[in-house]
């Protein structure tokens, strides 16, 4: 199968991301009454919006805001969020690494920020991860293996973060993996290799890489697999034979129309 997609992602909650015209946070409650989502999108904000905030948000999206890092840091509830969101914002490794425990951590949203490879030790020691994006970051000459701390991670976007076939080894000790994007990386036939040991996995994101057709029988253990993005110079219609022996009979193959 073949055919042309846009996806828009949402924020920590799934609803629709704000535009930056909306005037506020925007609130959202459980059935008891109390907020446990909010959306702080596309916002300058101070001191005071962090301190209005209640202790019961679990949920926090701030895509795109403008804000001080201690007025975060300060805010009681940050060590009993869920999911925070930073896409877009200034945030920085120093920045980071001033962060409290977040035992309760499941989703982290960090694409499009200041970050590079020295924040992973910091996140290393939230272990309930589930969700980590990293995509449109500096990751280059790094050290990986701090992932491996991480055995509850189902989903990562390492996407245009300049890794190559070596930085990602470390990866296959993420035997719960389930989504894997590492579209726009340098990434090779050689990356499959560890990939192919992610079993579980269900999504898998090869665009704007390197991986060529002959790189495709490592993919025949993930049994499990329903979308297969390579949307790149080297596949089209015509590579479909040679893609399709080695993924699930249900798999959703997704190439370049030409």
């Amino acid at each position: 199968m073949a055919c042309a997609a846009l996806t828009l992602l949402a924020g920590c909650s799934g609803s629709r991301a704000p535009s930056v015209t909306d005037p506020k946070p925007v609130y959202r409650k459980d059935a008891h009454g109390d907020v446990t989502s909010v959306m702080m999108a596309f916002q300058d904000l101070h001191e005071n919006d962090f301190k209005r905030l209640p202790e019961t948000v679990t949920e926090l999206d701030m895509t795109g805001s403008q804000f001080r890092i201690n007025d975060l840091i300060q805010w009681n509830g940050l060590k009993k969020l869920e999911c925070l969101d930073l896409t877009g914002t200034k945030i920085t490794t120093e920045d980071l690494q001033k962060f409290p425990p977040m035992p309760e951590l499941r989703k982290l949203h960090l694409s499009r920020t200041l970050i590079t490879m020295d924040a992973l030790e910091k996140i290393s020691g939230w272990h309930e991860l589930r969700e980590l994006k990293l995509n449109a970051t500096d990751l280059s000459g790094g050290d990986f293996t701090f992932i491996g701390s991480l055995p509850r991670l189902r989903s990562l976007d390492l996407s245009k973060t300049k890794i190559t076939d070596i930085d990602i080894e470390p990866l296959a000790a993420l035997s719960s993996l389930e989504w894997l994007w590492l579209s726009g990386n340098k990434v090779t036939d050689a990356s499959l290799l560890t990939v192919s040991q992610l079993t579980k996995l269900r999504g898998l994101y090869l665009n704007s890489t390197k991986v060529s057709r002959l790189g495709m029988p490592s993919l025949s253990n993930l049994h499990h697999l329903e979308t297969l993005w390579l949307i790149n110079r080297k596949f089209s219609l015509q590579s479909l034979p040679h893609i399709e022996p080695y993924v699930p009979k249900d798999c959703v193959v997704i190439v370049q129309l030409r």
